[in-house]
């Protein structure tokens, strides 16, 4: 774990989801398993309709469903990954727990090659 406004490794999904308000707003660094990239719909309430979002697991080695928000700009640079692909990410936590499934929702920040 790291502080002082750097990335912060080592922390769970298992973390965010048992102390959502302690790590509102912090960037972790995460390795993930890409799924799928996804378009929000009115079914999904943490996520405004049409905003696209990466279906993942992890962080490695705990293989949690995570979602990362994908700003427009990055959009086209997750677009090339494939299935099952790991990819290091910095993201900043918006929820630890999403409104049905309790899952942690993550702002996509930057890939790490």
């Amino acid at each position: 774990r790291q502080a002082g406004g750097q990335a912060v490794s080592g922390v769970t999904a298992a973390d965010l989801r048992s102390s959502p308000e302690e790590w509102r707003g912090k960037v972790l660094r995460w390795t993930i398993q890409f799924i799928a990239l996804q378009t929000a719909d009115e079914l999904r309430p943490d996520f405004a309709p049409g905003q696209r979002y990466i279906l993942a697991r992890g962080p490695a080695p705990e293989y949690a469903f995570v979602y990362v928000i994908v700003p427009p700009e990055k959009v086209a640079a997750i677009a090339g990954l494939q299935p099952l692909d790991s990819v290091t990410v910095l993201a900043r936590v918006r929820s630890g727990r999403s409104a049905y499934l309790a899952n942690p929702i993550l702002e996509l920040l930057d890939v790490v090659p």
